[in-house]
């Protein structure tokens, strides 16, 4: 009688960003996240028993405030708008705290979903809103399309670092490229423009550290159609007030921004442990039409930049709707670079990958069968790129991608569903990739999440226009239900070789 083995977690081998599972000693599966899934409870012990425990990040209610603390960032927020926001990384142990106090009206807040909404704090129709993330909490002001002005906008927020002095922590100015290119900020009762487009500000000790990131702020729009969103960088001000001996942290929305936007206007001052723009998004525009509008992009002789996203619209893969081929239509193509920490699988022999990504929006009106040419769907491109650093992908990356397929199904972008999950199974292109990462310990591996269209060298014969406008769909890290990102599952096998070294021969391994 044949023993059905089931897969079962092991807890011991639990990371911050990995889940690993076992069916034996040496068959092993670990799904590999970007986000943090774990915290280490093992210094504040919250509840019962250490270790790595599940992030759950929903707000709770308690006498005066709302929080979460199962997390590697825990927040205290206020029940009123004007209180304290509290926000500090156990991340490696490290216990360092930032507060910052908007200075608006006193509203009561009301949790909603990931959400607490301080309605009409900073005045009629625009509202504070906390919103808690994978990987931090973002404090976003929503400006109402009915009562948005073409003039300038103001927003502050009082910060204050606690045991700055004691701790021996720094306000560094990052470049996002190079972590050794960096600008302390010193706070010397003088008002100073952070000007942190291509930077980030770390608190730490220094900038090799891990520590709390501010990323670079956002303003974006809400149009209907996703393609025509504006989003624009914003930069700090930090203000010295000698009243108050404080300082503060001001935004400003430019009245030409204001005046071109559509919808509801956002922006954004985050919190975080982790870089949200290590996702590059890449996009490629031809400056004409039809056949020769494609062949320049195919040919690398178009225009291809890094795309000016907002944190929280980091991967986008979509159609112009005016793609129209071959008697005319602007020509754009996008792809997505996404890569994975791979530290668990150094010297073992994988068996099969697969990448699930979620899709975010509704395409189940799209058409695309009129295209004969099958260049309709998604896939996994193969990538040159030797250091795997979203800080780091430019816009001629591009063009120096391979254009191998390296999983075995493709998606079609017809009737797509939001929501839906697809799974890439990787073909022996990808695993060998993947098994290269393994050999080689490198530390992380990546590859190219594109269309269709990008990957085929004939021009498409497409002549047809999507029923539902654009044929699009979006992946993000922080606005999918529960926090869901992209994850890389790996099935592999440990060498009897390294059985002893790997997981002890006298080591009692659990299955719960």
């Amino acid at each position: 009688m044949g023993l059905n083995m089931e897969w079962y977690e092991n807890k011991n081998l639990r990371t911050y960003k990995t889940k690993t599972f076992q069916k034996s000693f040496i068959e092993r599966r670990t799904q590999i996240h970007q986000s943090y899934i774990h915290y280490d409870n093992s210094i504040r012990k919250i509840g019962s028993g250490g270790k790595l425990r599940s992030v759950d990040k929903t707000w709770l209610e308690f006498d005066n405030k709302f929080y979460y603390e199962y997390a590697n960032d825990p927040v205290d927020a206020p029940k009123y708008s004007d209180g304290i926001i509290k926000y500090t990384t156990w991340l490696n142990n490290l216990n360092y705290t930032i507060e910052f106090q908007p200075i608006c009206s006193s509203v009561l807040g009301v949790i909603d979903g990931k959400d607490i909404i301080y309605s009409n704090a900073f005045g009629d129709g625009i509202d504070l809103i906390l919103r808690s993330t994978s990987n931090g909490l973002q404090k976003l002001v929503k400006i109402s399309e009915s009562v948005k002005a073409d003039k300038e906008y103001k927003f502050r927020f009082k910060i204050n670092i606690i045991d700055k002095g004691t701790k021996q922590l720094k306000i560094l100015n990052i470049s996002k490229s190079n972590k050794d290119s960096y600008s302390e900020v010193t706070l010397n009762q003088t008002n100073k423009t952070l000007d942190i487009s291509d930077k980030y500000l770390l608190i730490s000790k220094n900038n090799n550290d891990d520590g709390i990131i501010i990323p670079t702020p956002k303003v974006w729009d809400t149009p209907n159609d996703i393609k025509d969103k504006n989003i624009e960088n914003v930069g700090f001000d930090l203000i010295w007030d000698s009243a108050t001996s404080s300082y503060y942290l001001e935004k400003i929305i430019s009245n030409t921004f204001m005046r071109n936007s559509v919808g509801d206007v956002y922006t954004d001052t985050e919190v975080t442990i982790d870089m949200t723009e290590n996702m590059a998004t890449l996009v490629a525009n031809a400056n004409g039409f039809g056949t020769a509008a494609w062949n320049s992009i195919y040919n690398q002789t178009a225009n291809y930049s890094k795309r000016n996203t907002s944190n929280y619209d980091v991967i986008s893969i979509y159609e112009n709707k005016d793609f129209i081929l071959p008697d005319g239509g602007i020509i754009e193509s996008t792809c997505a670079y996404i890569w994975w920490p791979m530290s668990e699988i150094h010297g073992f022999t994988i068996n099969s990958a697969s990448v699930t990504i979620k899709s975010a929006i509704n395409l189940f009106n799209g058409d695309y069968g009129s295209d004969p040419s099958g260049h309709g769907y998604w896939t996994f491109l193969d990538s040159t790129i030797s250091n795997y650093n979203g800080a780091s992908i430019l816009g001629s990356d591009f063009n120096s991608t391979n254009k191998n397929v390296i999983c075995l199904n493709n998606y079609s972008m017809n009737d797509r569903v939001a929501g839906e999950l697809l799974t890439f199974n990787l073909n022996s292109t990808g695993i060998s990739q993947l098994q290269d990462v393994a050999d080689n310990s490198t530390s992380e591996w990546g590859c190219r999440f594109s269309d269709g269209f990008f990957l085929n060298s004939t021009v498409p014969t497409w002549t047809g226009e999507p029923t539902s406008g654009n044929m699009s769909t979006q992946y993000n890290i922080e606005n999918l239900t529960n926090g869901f990102e992209p994850y890389l599952t790996i099935d592999y096998t440990l060498n009897s070789v390294d059985l002893g070294g790997r997981i002890g021969l006298n080591t009692i391994v659990t299955f719960y």
